[in-house]
């Protein structure tokens, strides 16, 4: 388990109270396929391999939206724009302040995140999370809420 870790067996106690005998089923057979955190092998590194030029062409073709379906397409998204200004004044502030590395979710407010981003600390605690697998954290217990850094 993750440095901190506490099992806590009141909290599974009413957790497993708290779940239909169906989702009970889904996360044993989950869990015994080696879902999250399980048994099963990774994945290869689907980057691996990629050269400087093959990062460009996957880039290019991203931006013509070859492979990938288009949720939003530059002539609709002028006719939204068009439609909603001040929406779409709001959409552009926000990716500005993205560009910045200003950020605030889930009410909290807005942080400056230092570029590279320290993926494992928490600027609204000021927490630094474990470097382990997301299951073996308990994250119930820990300084922080874990949805900045999940």
């Amino acid at each position: 388990m993750g440095r901190g870790f506490v099992a806590n067996p009141l909290w599974y106690a009413r957790r497993l109270r708290s779940m239909s005998a169906r989702e009970i089923a889904w996360r044993a057979r989950r869990t015994a396929a080696g879902g999250v955190g399980g048994l099963r092998s990774r994945r290869a590194d689907p980057a691996a391999g990629y050269t400087e030029r093959g990062w460009r062409d996957a880039l290019a073709r991203f931006r013509v939206a070859e492979s990938r379906p288009v949720l939003l397409e530059r002539d609709r998204a002028r006719r939204i724009a068009a439609l909603q200004p001040e929406m779409a004044a709001e959409l552009v502030a926000a990716a500005d302040r993205a560009a910045q590395m200003r950020f605030a979710y889930f009410g909290y407010p807005a942080v400056e995140l230092p570029a590279p981003v320290d993926w494992n600390y928490d600027p609204v605690a000021g927490a630094r999370w474990p470097s382990s697998p997301a299951t073996k954290i308990d994250y119930r217990t820990a300084t922080g809420d874990v949805k900045w850094i999940w």
